[in-house]
């Protein structure tokens, strides 16, 4: 659920705000398996504190970002990954039939449907920190996947078509086991399939303001808690940002959630 409301975010915010640049703080101790925050040193074990994402996860989302910046509307960056889907699913397709001995010559490959090519609009500047990080290799890899999402907007595909899956060997090779993976095709499926569910599996959850928040079927009374204090919390912001601009003083004021 969290590529679903960093989706939501961005996409809304920079659609009401249309801003200059944008700036990611992209904060590797919230990764799955960070010794201090994730619990593994027992700090957190009790209170199950952390957010437990993924390297790919977070590469995803500056991915978006870089694409955004580069001038791609929110359906061309959402579609890129369903048609990477459709063209993995069509050649597994094509393999399996080329095993069961089925002429597939003629057959419709993904490759041979030519996309017409994205429109783009206006371009921003992209700044992305990082910050955190108690696991070395899962900091680095996390870092080299941000660095490679980065340049998407000038070079699409970077990220998830042209980086090896394999983590090269050097000095520090056993410290990346026992996977030894640069890209885990286990979440990289799972960020791809995020996409899909959201045009075929979703229900659409009522606010009391009137917008809708679309969730996979499967999210639970706490995800949707989450959702709702996190939709609030931007609603929020953007007074603040709104107020600024009028050129009054800022008020001090207490938000209770």
């Amino acid at each position: 659920q969290f590529l679903q409301i960093y989706r939501k975010t961005l996409f809304g915010l920079v659609k009401a705000y249309n801003p200059h640049a944008l700036v990611l703080c992209v904060g590797a101790d919230g990764l799955e398996g960070d010794e201090l925050v994730s619990g593994s040193l027992g700090v957190d074990d009790a209170t199950g504190e952390g957010w437990a994402l993924s390297p790919e996860g977070l590469a995803e989302c500056v991915r978006i970002a870089a694409a955004l910046c580069a001038g791609l509307y929110e359906d061309d960056i959402c579609a890129s990954l369903m048609e990477k889907q459709e063209e993995k699913k069509a050649s597994a397709s094509s393999e399996a039939g080329n095993s069961n001995g089925i002429d597939t010559d003629n057959a419709p490959c993904a490759k041979d449907v030519k996309s017409e090519k994205p429109k783009r609009g206006n371009r921003r500047k992209l700044l992305i920190l990082g910050g955190g990080g108690y696991t070395p290799a899962q900091t680095s890899r996390t870092y080299l996947l941000c660095s490679a999402a980065a340049c998407e907007g000038a070079r699409p595909g970077m990220l998830w078509s042209d980086l090896p899956r394999d983590i090269p060997s050097h000095d520090y090779f056993p410290r990346y086991g026992p996977m030894f993976e640069l890209v885990s095709e286990q979440k990289k499926t799972q960020i791809f399939t995020s996409y899909s569910s959201v045009k075929t599996d979703t229900s659409p959850v009522k606010e009391s303001c009137g917008d809708e928040i679309e969730m996979c079927p499967e999210v639970i009374d706490s995800d949707r808690q989450v959702l709702r204090e996190s939709k609030r919390a931007i609603e929020l912001a953007t007074l603040y940002i709104d107020r600024q601009r009028e050129g009054g003083a800022p008020q001090k004021k207490h938000f209770l959630f």
